[in-house]
């Protein structure tokens, strides 16, 4: 996950907003939005590729050139490529509003947010202890995006032995799952993981020795 900050273009004190922007749901999906560096909290709400965010408080932020005043959570999907830029839009609708705190629109008021590129460097991490094991394995993966994940034991000839995960949905973080083994052979086995986002689908594979 990252953080895609909105940063005001000039000096304003802001009592209320209101903004309808474009998100492209095939590379992102909003986890979270928040006023930055203020304890009350706004409302959003995400339909397809719009995010429609909206607050308002008695008492005005003050916000400098530069400074950022919301901050979008974002969740890379697999359809987020390196060759891929993420752009944020504004939708034109007459609800984009910026007001101080009695409500009076800030003239020529903008905001501006970065377009973003990511790197893929980071992967689906897959790890199993202790290996070899004997009765329980506790199999532990890290995922950078979130997406369906199957988690799987198979002979290295790929017949499926043991099901861990199936068809779960799991949001981008570590997970950890213990399987008793005791009933398997005593030789090598492949633990497999694949995750799909967007109908792109990634596998990670490890060893597990049973003995």
């Amino acid at each position: 996950m990252f953080e895609l900050p909105l940063v005001a273009g000039s000096d304003m004190k802001v009592g209320a907003l209101s903004l309808v922007l474009t998100i492209p749901s095939r590379l992102v999906s909003v986890m979270a939005v928040r006023m930055y560096n203020w304890p009350a909290g706004l409302t959003y709400k995400v339909t397809g590729d719009e995010l429609r965010i909206g607050w308002n408080n008695t008492t005005p932020v003050n916000v400098l050139a530069g400074q950022k005043l919301v901050v979008i959570t974002l969740s890379p999907t697999l359809a987020f490529k390196p060759t891929e830029k993420l752009t944020i839009g504004l939708v034109p609708n007459l609800l984009n509003e910026l007001a101080s705190f009695d409500f009076i629109p800030i003239p020529n008021a903008v905001l501006k947010a970065d377009d973003v590129k990511i790197s893929y460097g980071e992967e689906i991490q897959l790890k199993v202890t202790p290996n070899p094991a004997h009765s329980y394995a506790i199999t532990t993966y890290t995922l950078p995006v979130s997406g369906k994940v199957n988690l799987g034991i198979f002979y290295s000839l790929g017949v499926h032995v043991k099901s861990m995960v199936v068809n779960s949905y799991r949001d981008a973080g570590i997970y950890s799952v213990s399987s008793n083994i005791s009933s398997l052979q005593n030789g090598t086995y492949i633990v497999k993981i694949t995750v799909e986002t967007n109908m792109v689908l990634t596998t990670q594979t490890t060893q597990l020795i049973k003995n």
